[in-house]
């Protein structure tokens, strides 16, 4: 109202609490598949990378060659 327009929803569904439930589960389910897919293409270089490799063993702890 305070800018004089309208809001129009386009793709307007009535959704039952349980359906609206599975919903929300399976698109949560949806971005947690595609961050571990994600870390797959990053695999083979982070095996290469041996930096990075003793990084994550020691629980992203720096090393200490890079403390100031």
């Amino acid at each position: 109202m305070k800018f004089n327009t309208t809001i129009v929803v386009v793709n307007n569904e009535e959704l039952s609490p349980q359906e609206e439930l599975v919903q929300d589960i399976v698109s949560i389910l949806h971005v947690f598949s595609c961050r571990l897919y994600g870390l797959r293409k990053y695999k083979k270089q982070i095996e290469r990378d041996e930096d990075i490799a003793k990084e994550l063993q020691n629980g992203n702890q720096p090393d200490s060659r890079t403390e100031t």
